[in-house]
């Protein structure tokens, strides 16, 4: 993930279902572009999501990433 400008921090979800969730929120506010999601279960598709954080209060959320744990 590339930084984004004036960034104070960001913020990330995972959800098994991006369209009724609910979403999780991971680290909820944390300033480094690397977050790690731990205790997800192997086989299972996970969405993801991250928005950033500043002083306006936060951006838009990412496009929906997906990955399957393995």
């Amino acid at each position: 993930m590339a930084a984004v400008a004036l960034a104070s921090g960001y913020e990330a979800h995972y959800t098994l279902d991006p369209t009724s969730g609910p979403w999780t929120s991971i680290n909820s506010v944390t300033d480094s572009q690397k977050i790690l999601f731990t205790g997800l279960q192997r086989g299972k598709d996970y969405y993801f999501r991250v928005r950033a954080l500043g002083a306006k209060g936060p951006g838009g959320w990412s496009d929906v990433a997906t990955m399957m744990v393995v």
